[in-house]
């Protein structure tokens, strides 16, 4: 009986549990519902829909439904926006599981009403009212635009953007130079929800930026792209602009597979994107992105024309010097059937990213939220010219044909940043935040030699490790004020740490190993020393550094009236390493006409000198003419710290930040419903601008004098960073979109963008040691190349169909040019002729969610000219693809993508 009553409580406990848990369930209600639009057939795809008071959010699918879960039983308020759309504000009664279809109206004249959170720091405006021109990327664009990166996706929609495809670069094919007005790659602040984004550990040219592509695109809600100076309100580096990347914060989900190669049947590439949204309690959403993107190479170098073994060798008398029966056959062989030997496209990638992005309401009226994510990227490149068989720099006995190293650089990218939000009646909206950001990049080098140490040399080497660290605290508060809030204040502070760091490589990779030339012509004299290719890291070159910035802003904004809008900005920043800066901005907005405004700001803004800039050393051997002797001669080339004692020889002073000062003034229309246009005049004047010198040799005697005064020895050639040139930047945006509803014809999207740039250098900083050398801070060679000319245009249309949405977008790269000292344009050297692509999609909608579609990118296989013969190398470098090249080698594109929502 004891058993059995205890078994009869155990299964009347079981049956109570059952029906709490049925009860529970029974609760826990759902709304789904699917968007309509009463003028045209389209289907609304990304639309936020909000369920109040529970504040539950969700985003369309791309067949126009949604899900709302985890409801009661209840009264609601639905809210439903969309851009081209009119908010839709629905009274919802839930007893039950319901399904409802909700119709929107058409009205593209909100379509610049999207309010965007970049160019000020209180109230949110639109595109179309914002006192300075601001672009947005939406997430229809991301999803048709077939592109896989980041950096890529802006460029094709901005022109004022840009990113330059080197193939020929020691680690900028990994990260590559992005830039805004054709500025440098530091002078653009990037940040992410809003929250400034640490840069990358590794110095690109001159500058070092942020790595956009460790962003996965999956990740991406919009983006939006501030196409002014706002160092007054956001701090160091926006001089040319501001790119703010949204995150997706929705409760829905998808997964997004596409595959493409190019033309030439090279450059295979495969993308796997997933993204979810999960709805917590309390209307709390996490949304995890994950994405993952596999591409190989492509090979666009030339036949390699060059004599590939010694052969027998003869003097200028016509005397053999050098015997080779074996290698004169093996030269006739070769040059009766070239063969390519580098590689010069696209390098091979594995990357692998990650971003979370979490929101959690309280009940205090408050609410913490949290983002960040982890990248890894795998790269293999062939930047690295082809050693020939008979170069001092081959081990024969370990590369009998010659060898092509390559570079693995692998990088590691993480951020995170945390907060707490509320609104207190006397202080205002608080966001007190904290954020850390890291980036690592390992360099190693494959399928090389270390010719010093002769048959006993590795293959492969580990070459060093760069580190970047940034910690950040921000406190932050927006209050309306004034009877009606015409006035709206921002104000704040933040506190932030940096730390740069170098680690040297294993020993095998920068080492003299002492033994000499083993055989051909040159047996027994020096051999060239290191890892050819790449040089690793010496201990000489290791560093450590940190430094530490203080701020304080505030910013006030006017709306005297719905037409007229003025709001001014002043930061006062500190920085431990050199000191302290203020800047301001003031701008504006008047509606003169209904529909019709003009706009305009000036501001001063600052860029702080970069640690990288300041702590980085490099030394690599290289062979070049001396032109002192007449002779090819190895010369240890040396990129110097500006605390070291030869730099400090030859002139070098500490960092100081560069200034700017901009103006930019503009004009927004809606002439007709549907249509806006904005056309924006910009200047940006560029102080003490920071670039590496030129090279200083001791084949200058009174450079050797200085060095022996000096004591300074074994450096033979070197540079260091200077505030050595002043700039200006002129130029022009516009940018105009059509909607168009053309019932049953369906909907079309029309967006036309154009930039003109001209960057001149005003003013070269050369020092009183560099005078009394004869030497030039900025050579005229470097002077000439770095000013430069520039116009792109891009044209895109957008249409929607029933369950088709096509694509097709026009871009064109107009003529790079600059004023290198050459009588005429030469192809490679001082010009990059314009270039247009064309860009196509089409994808179909079935009923089940799935979507699928074909596209191409550059569909007529556009390519860089054929590079100047005096240029390519004897064949390799077919064409050009100089550092200034927009669209790369790639061509032509075909991919086909295949998607699900749920």
């Amino acid at each position: 009986m004891k058993i059995m009553s205890t078994s009869f409580k155990k299964l009347f406990g079981l049956l109570i549990l059952f029906t709490l848990s049925a009860s529970t369930l029974k609760a826990q209600l759902t709304l789904r519902g699917k968007i309509d639009t009463q003028e045209s057939s389209r289907l609304i795809e990304g639309a936020t829909i909000t369920l109040n008071p529970v504040h539950k959010m969700a985003k369309s699918a791309s067949d126009g439904s949604f899900v709302l879960t985890g409801l009661k039983t209840g009264v609601y308020q639905l809210e439903i926006s969309s851009v081209g759309l009119i908010k839709l504000t629905k009274t919802i009664k839930l007893s039950k599981d319901t399904v409802i279809t909700v119709m929107m109206t058409d009205n593209s004249s909100n379509l610049n009403e999207v309010s965007i959170s970049v160019g000020n720091r209180g109230k949110s405006r639109s595109i179309i009212k914002s006192p300075v021109p601001v672009q947005l990327i939406s997430s229809q664009e991301i999803k048709t635009s077939g592109y896989t990166n980041t950096a890529e996706l802006i460029q094709m929609l901005v022109p004022s953007f840009t990113q330059n495809r080197i193939v020929r670069g020691d680690g900028s094919e990994t990260i590559r130079p992005s830039t805004m007005r054709g500025m440098g790659t530091d002078q653009m602040l990037v940040l992410v929800n809003g929250k400034r984004r640490h840069i990358s550990a590794f110095l690109i040219a001159d500058n070092t930026g942020v790595d956009l592509n460790a962003v996965p695109v999956s990740a991406i809600e919009s983006i939006e792209v501030l196409k002014d100076g706002a160092a007054a309100i956001y701090g160091s580096d926006a001089i040319a602009g501001v790119i703010n990347i949204i995150l997706k914060k929705d409760t829905g989900g998808s997964v997004d597979v596409q595959s493409g190669i190019t033309s030439r049947g090279d450059g295979f590439n495969s993308k796997v994107g997933i993204d979810k949204g999960f709805a917590l309690k309390n209307n709390g959403v996490l949304n995890v992105a994950v994405q993952g993107l596999y591409a190989e190479k492509t090979v666009r170098a030339g036949a390699d024309l060059r004599k590939q073994y010694f052969g027998t060798i003869k003097n200028a008398a016509g005397n053999v010097t050098y015997s080779d029966p074996v290698g004169d056959a093996k030269n006739a062989a070769y040059a009766a059937d070239p063969k390519v030997t580098m590689i010069e496209g696209d390098p091979q990638k594995k990357v692998l990213g990650t971003m979370i992005n979490y929101s959690q309401p309280l009940k205090n009226e408050g609410k913490i939220y949290a983002f960040g994510g982890v990248n890894y990227n795998n790269t293999l490149n062939g930047s690295n010219r082809f050693r020939l068989p008979s170069d001092d720099g081959t081990v024969r006995s370990i590369y009998p044909d010659g060898f092509l190293a390559r570079g693995k650089i692998v990088t590691t990218d993480y951020s995170f940043a945390g907060g707490y939000k509320q609104d207190f009646k006397s202080l205002g909206m608080m966001d007190a935040s904290v954020s850390l950001g890291g980036n690592s990049v390992q360099f190693n080098l494959l399928n090389s030699d270390n010719p010093s140490l002769g048959t006993k040399s590795p293959a492969d080497f580990y070459l060093g490790t760069h580190h970047f660290n940034q910690y950040a605290a921000n406190l932050d508060f927006v209050k309306a004020l004034g009877q009606n809030k015409v006035y709206s204040l921002a104000y704040g502070a933040e506190f932030r740490v940096e730390n740069y760091s170098i680690k040297a490589g294993e020993e095998a990779s920068y080492i003299d190993g002492g033994v000499p030339i083993l055989d051909g012509p040159n047996a027994g004299k020096r051999a060239p020393v290191g890892s050819q290719g790449y040089v690793g890291y010496r201990p000489s070159n290791e560093v450590a550094q940190s430094r530490n910035t203080s701020a304080a802003y505030a910013e006030l904004t006017a709306d005297f009236t719905k037409s007229f809008t003025v709001s001014a900005a002043t930061r006062y920043e500190y920085y431990s390493d050199f000191g302290s800066t203020i800047n301001g901005k003031i701008s504006a907005r008047y509606e003169f006409i209904k529909g019709y405004a003009i706009r305009g700001a000036a501001n001063t803004g600052f860029r702080a000198p970069s640690l990288q800039q300041s702590y980085f050393s490099q030394t690599q051997t290289n062979y070049t003419l001396d032109p002192a002797v007449g002779q090819i001669v190895s010369r240890e080339n040396s990129t110097l710290p500006i605390n070291s004692p030869a730099a400090i020889a030859l002139g070098a002073q500490p960092l100081k930040p560069e200034k700017s000062y901009n103006v930019s003034a503009g004009l927004t229309a809606l002439p007709v419903k549907n249509l806006f246009i904005t056309a924006d005049l910009y200047a940006v004047r560029v102080n003490d601008r920071i670039v590496r010198t030129s090279f200083f040799t001791t084949s200058n005697p009174l450079i050797k004098k200085l060095f022996d005064a000096y004591n300074i020895v074994g450096i033979q050639s070197a540079r260091y960073f200077a505030n050595a040139i002043d700039t200006r930047t002129q130029g022009i945006d516009i940018v105009a979109q059509y909607e168009l509803h053309a019932n049953n014809l369906g909907h079309f999207t029309f967006l036309v963008s154009y930039n003109y740039n001209l960057l001149k250098i005003v003013g070269v900083h050369n020092s009183a040691v560099l005078a009394s050398l004869n030497e030039n801070i900025f050579n005229p060679e470097r002077i000439a190349a770095t000013a430069t000319k520039q116009n792109n245009f891009t044209m895109s249309i957008v249409h929607n169909l029933k369950g088709f949405t096509s694509s097709l977008r026009v871009y064109r790269a107009g003529e790079l040019s600059n004023q290198y000292p050459i009588p005429q344009k030469v192809i490679g050297l001082n010009t990059m002729p314009a270039l247009v692509t064309l860009d196509a999609e089409v994808s179909y909608q079935f009923r089940n969610k799935v979507r699928f579609g074909i596209g191409a990118n550059n569909i007529f296989d556009k390519m860089p000219p054929l590079n100047d013969p005096s240029l390519n190398f004897n064949g390799n470098f077919k064409y050009y693809n100089g550092n200034n090249s927009q669209l790369g080698t790639t061509g032509a594109y075909y991919y086909a993508k295949l998607g699900y929502s749920f």
